[in-house]
Formats: C-alpha cells, structure tokens, sequence
C-alpha cells in the first residue's frame, strides 16, 4: 500500500470507530476531478463494506482534508460526510460546526470597514464564476478550486460556540463552503445554482446589516425577510429555514437590483 495512503487509512479509521475497513481503492477515489462526488462514492462504499444501514441518518465519514492557500497548509478542518458534507473547524480538542448564520454574525463584527468592501467585492467575483486558484489535499487527490483572494486583516472573530477563529481562518472556510456549492452545481442540474444562491445571499444580507444599504434593505423585504430581526432571528427554526430555502433563488431579480 502507497505509504500515503496507509497514513490516510490510519486517519480514517481512527477518527471513524464505526469503520473498520477501508479499501485502497475507496481512498485513491475513481479519479474525478469533482472532489463533491467522490465524497459521496466513499461514504456509499464505506457504508456498504462496514454493513451499515442505509436508513441509520446518524451515520457519517469524519474525513482529514488539507487547504493549500494563501501561501500557507491550513489543516484546521475536517469533512463531516454524512448525507450532506458539512465542514468543521478543529480547534482545542473541539469540533465546531458554524452555519451560514454563524459565519455571517462572526463576519458583521469586523472592524475595518476596507474589509468588509474587499470581501463583498470577492464574492462578487465568485458570483460571477471569477476567483483565486487554490488547492485542496483529500488523501492522495489533489483538486484545484476557484475562491476567494487573500485579504488581509488579523481580527479574532467570536460566536457562541466559544471558539474563537481568526478572520483568515474564517475566510478559507468560506471558500470551502463556495467550493462545495460550486461542484454541486453539476451534480445538480435540475436545482438553482447552488453557488449563486450562497453568494448572493452572504452579499445582500452584508450589504444590509453591515451597511444599512437601502437596494438591499428593499430586495430583502420584498423576498420577504423579517429585516426588522437579526440574521439569527431568521433561521433560528426549521420552519424558519426551510422557508428562506429557495428565497435567494431569483438570480435575475438580484442582478437587476443595482446591488451586484
């Protein structure tokens, strides 16, 4: 066994204690340049070679992945692969899991107004299929992905999970989230663009609560957001969630709005 792919192995199983096999084979993957559908080809296989049930929902994959951005190895986070692939960031012994809503309160904290210009700007660009190349590590598959520029800024961004994270730290986790979306787009004809969905919405929620911005304000209310509540306020139930699902959908209004 390639001796990369025996540490890989030895990660996988260490992290994983219901998973007691793993094939090479599963780990080099089948070779596609979607990182997305390999993930979801190993949690099928593992599944399926550890005899777990189709129906056990509890059941996910804790996979090592390595960030190579911004001139630097960032291993502070770990896939969640279960039936949909979520980050956390490992930090202190801890695993934490920020929603989108988390990500946009840590963010409406910065400082520096130049900042936040610089990261509505990126996003943008990502909206517009623009961006940065940068490289994520998943055992031995290297994938190269479009994101986010660097911006510099040395803030300490808190949530209520109680683990700080520094604002570049936070940044390559929303590149990792748009990376998500923006390989599910083909997986996924028949649903809306998942990485102008995302976008648009961290867009036109920054633009409003960061900068009171009118165009924003009116697109929001008329989508029916409560702009009266904090962004918390409005996903703080499945209900709630569920409703705002397909609210950032309108791609064309959005880009009619003037806020793009």
């Amino acid at each position: 066994m390639n001796l990369d792919i025996g540490i890989w192995e030895m990660e996988i199983l260490g992290i994983n204690l219901s998973v007691k096999n793993v094939d090479e084979k599963l780990l080099r993957g089948i070779e596609m340049s979607n990182f997305i559908e390999n993930l979801d080809c190993l949690y099928d296989d593992v599944r399926v070679k550890n005899k777990i049930s189709p129906y056990n929902k509890n059941f996910a994959l804790y996979i090592p992945i390595k960030v190579e951005v911004y001139g630097r190895e960032c291993k502070e986070f770990i896939i969640k692969k279960g039936q949909f692939t979520k980050y956390l960031y490992v930090k202190n012994g801890c695993r934490v899991y920020f929603s989108d809503a988390d990500i946009l309160m840590m963010l409406l904290q910065i400082k520096a107004s130049s900042t936040m210009d610089l990261l509505i700007e990126e996003l943008k660009k990502i909206y517009m299929d623009e961006g940065e190349s940068y490289e994520i590590v998943i055992g031995k598959e290297s994938y190269a992905l479009k994101g986010m520029k660097k911006i510099v800024d040395g803030q300490i961004l808190s949530n209520p999970k109680d683990i700080d994270i520094t604002f570049e730290d936070l940044l390559i986790l929303i590149n990792l989230i748009l990376a998500k979306d923006m390989m599910s787009v083909s997986l996924w004809l028949d649903k809306p663009n998942f990485l102008k969905q995302t976008t648009s919405k961290y867009i036109l929620l920054l633009k409003y609560y960061y900068y009171m911005d009118e165009r924003a304000k009116a697109y929001l209310e008329n989508v029916g957001f409560d702009v009266e509540g904090d962004i918390y306020s409005n996903y703080d139930t499945q209900e709630k969630r569920d409703a705002k699902i397909k609210i950032f959908c309108d791609f064309d209004s959005f880009e009619k709005a003037g806020i793009i």
